[in-house]
């Protein structure tokens, strides 16, 4: 199996519905792949020659603290759906 396809099947298994209809599967894993051409787009770039080093590290950086903030965010949005 791809790698990108067996991340994506391991992501399927734990994050969508088992009774998620065709189109919400095919509209998960195209926004999936989005993501990862996304970070695979940046990795190339950083990768570049004459790209500073210190530069990608701020790079890097500014991707774990917005990582980080989207967890924080997604905590918080489940700890308020099950306090209703």
């Amino acid at each position: 199996m791809l790698m990108i396809e067996k991340a994506w099947e391991g992501y399927k298994k734990f994050c969508v519905p088992a009774d998620a209809g065709e189109t919400q599967i095919r509209e998960t894993k195209a926004a999936f792949y989005s993501g990862f051409i996304t970070m695979f787009e940046i990795n190339m770039k950083m990768a570049e020659p004459g790209f500073h080093e210190m530069r990608a590290m701020n790079w890097l950086s500014d991707l774990q603290a917005e990582i980080k903030r989207y967890i924080k965010g997604m905590q918080a949005e489940k700890e308020r759906l099950e306090k209703n």
